[in-house]
């Protein structure tokens, strides 16, 4: 499990609406990025993208995290959505302006106990971007909401597996299920 690897997927620290005193739309000083699920896109995390109360400014500990590679996964699907687990690779090298960010309680993010290589979060990508890992997921779970506690408790492969997985997929530049579901078979 993630857990017995050293990982861990936590759920998103700030719940915006509790917290609009400290949301804003754009840059400011002291502002850090909040994001939101509709950052992931396409097995990337893109910021900005234009949408309200992308930035966070606040003191509370609590709602702020490193700024260090993640997996972010979305939280939230529609029942009509052909895949319930839906990720994005999140690279801390991307945004070196910030030293801290924040993400909103409608996500979900894999971390490590030490800050995980770009090839982890790859290889993290290629697990739950894989037919196999969504349909698992699936049946684990009947909601459209995927939760951390039911992820933190599925098998994965060994730390190496996962990384030599993420060099592969940097490799073939294809963050495609397709590319995904082809890195894993060969790992199992």
């Amino acid at each position: 499990t993630l857990p017995d690897i050293g990982l861990k997927m936590k759920t998103g620290l700030t719940v915006d609406f509790r917290n609009r005193d400290a949301l804003r739309d754009s840059a400011e000083e002291h502002a850090v990025p909040l994001f939101y699920s509709q950052h992931i896109q396409n097995g990337r995390v893109i910021f900005p993208v234009g949408r309200t109360h992308e930035y966070l400014v606040t003191e509370q500990d609590g709602l702020l995290q490193q700024n260090t590679n993640y997996l972010f996964v979305k939280r939230f699907t529609a029942k009509e959505e052909r895949r319930r687990l839906q990720c994005g690779v999140y690279l801390a090298r991307k945004h070196p302006e910030y030293t801290e960010i924040s993400t909103q309680n409608k996500i979900n993010f894999i971390c490590g106990l030490q800050e995980l290589s770009e090839c982890v979060v790859y290889g993290l990508f290629v697990l739950f971007n894989s037919t196999l890992y969504d349909r698992y997921y699936r049946i684990l779970n009947g909601s459209t909401q995927v939760n951390s506690t039911e992820v933190n408790s599925m098998p994965v492969p060994s730390i190496d597996i996962i990384e030599a997985m993420g060099k592969d997929l940097i490799r073939l530049r294809d963050m495609s299920e397709e590319s995904c579901d082809s890195i894993l078979r060969s790992y199992i």
